[in-house]
């Protein structure tokens, strides 16, 4: 079978098990089926590893909600899940030297997870998994920081995030306190262990990973920027001192395309940054004339209710697509379980603020480019935001409709680097040969 399907099907197994469980209570005999899966899982790629992992464990997390026995009966009880979240993590340590930044991503979520369900599943069976963990965590992230500078924008946004919400540092097992009148001193194994693994906190993984995410955060899309800034406000802010004044910048410069979610969360975490939240507050209460009543309170009073506890985005379909933020605000266990994964919905700029750009050359577009691009356009008045793409077209936001069409007037036909740009009304047009 192939593997990617392979994987598709656990997938499919895994939850009709849990309909049966639930519905009929009646045990599936799928054991052999999984006995394979987990048996070839070296030979899976990266992204199917992860995939599993997700299979397994977010099956595991529904059904002891509701049945302890339940979920014994169909998993094969602790011990045996223990060994196969053991299994699964080394192949993902082993498969760090083929992970694409996309896998990066991908991985530090299925370690998120693996540490989740190991601290609170499998401490009475594996006492030192709480340092194993750590360990993965720590070699997933050191090889992202690396893939990081060779990735797009939306892969940094989506692997900072995911190492934001890992919570391993909470495993660090703590010095025991010697007893009030005792001599006796803490015992020091437990820092040897750790130092001997290169084990750091999240508040220092983060910073290495946000300085790529200082450089691209005039180029975040909304979802994106929403996500780094999040994951820059939960961590030290003295130690963040570097990202303050450009995460907020570029946030006040989209502020118009937040949408009033991710406006309440960029608000929220800016505050924390210490950073001027006016031009947003003022935003957020125009966007939701509901809350005018709470106009004078601090920002924690109406923003708390709109800030994510945790979001993930999955795909669960044998293909990688990554982790973002969904739609709506959902916390880890609702977006595991969630229909339509993986589908998170931006904010959509109205058609006549949008022009079409085209006749740039194929696969040659970059972030400097997209600078200069935006500043070309700003001739027609104020861009709010430009960008080409790897096929050779893209588009431009302007503030009002009225700055679009004066764009298609003084633009279209225009020099831009030495080729021709061609812009128009925002419609899905066919890729067009550079000039």
């Amino acid at each position: 079978m192939l593997r990617h399907v392979e994987t598709t099907y656990f997938w499919c197994f895994t939850y009709f098990d849990i309909f049966i469980l639930e519905i009929c209570r009646l045990p599936l005999k799928k054991a052999l089926f999984v006995s394979a899966t987990m048996s070839r899982v070296q030979d899976l790629a990266p992204q199917h590893i992860a995939n599993v992992v997700w299979v397994r464990l977010g099956a595991m997390a529904k059904m002891s909600a509701s049945s302890a026995e339940r979920c014994e009966a169909s998993l094969g009880g602790d011990a045996q899940m223990a060994n196969t979240v053991a299994a699964l993590s080394t192949q993902l340590l082993k498969q760090l030297g083929r992970c694409n930044p996309q896998d990066h991503a991908n991985f530090m979520w299925a370690a998120v997870i693996l540490s989740a369900a190991d601290r609170t599943q499998f401490s009475l069976y594996r006492p030192e998994a709480g340092l194993n963990f750590m360990h993965l965590a720590d070699q997933v992230t050191q090889s992202a920081v690396s893939a990081c500078f060779r990735s797009s924008r939306r892969l940094v946004s989506a692997v900072v995030w995911a190492v934001s919400k890992g919570t391993f540092h909470e495993l660090i097992p703590q010095p025991t306190k010697p007893s009030r009148g005792s001599s006796t001193p803490p015992e020091p194994g437990w820092q040897r262990n750790i130092e001997a693994m290169g084990v750091r906190l999240r508040a220092l993984w983060v910073p290495g990973l946000l300085a790529k995410g200082i450089a691209l955060a005039a180029e975040f899309r909304t979802q994106e920027l929403t996500g780094v800034l999040w994951a820059a406000a939960g961590n030290d802010p003295e130690a963040l001192s570097e990202p303050r004044g450009a995460l907020s910048k570029a946030a006040i410069a989209k502020a118009l395309l937040f949408r009033a979610d991710e406006l309440a969360s960029v608000a929220a975490s800016v505050a924390r940054l210490s950073q001027d939240t006016k031009v947003l507050k003022q935003l957020f209460f125009q966007s939701q004339p509901g809350c005018e009543a709470f106009k004078e309170s601090s920002l924690s009073v109406f923003i708390n209710p709109f800030v994510p506890s945790v979001t993930m985005g999955s795909d669960g379909k044998g293909k990688g697509k990554g982790w973002g933020m969904p739609y709506n605000f959902m916390t880890m266990m609702k977006v595991m379980m969630a229909k339509g994964k993986g589908k998170g919905k931006q904010y959509r700029v109205p058609a006549d603020k949008k022009v079409w750009i085209g006749g740039w050359p194929a696969e040659s577009t970059s972030v400097e480019t997209n600078k200069k691009l935006k500043e070309h356009m700003c001739q027609a008045g104020e861009c709010i935001w430009a960008e080409v793409g790897w096929k050779g077209e893209g588009h431009a936001v302007f503030k009002t409709p009225e700055e679009c069409q004066n764009a298609i007037a003084m633009l279209n036909g225009s020099m831009f680097e030495g080729h021709t740009l061609q812009v128009d009304v925002w419609t899905k047009k066919d890729p067009t040969p550079a000039a």
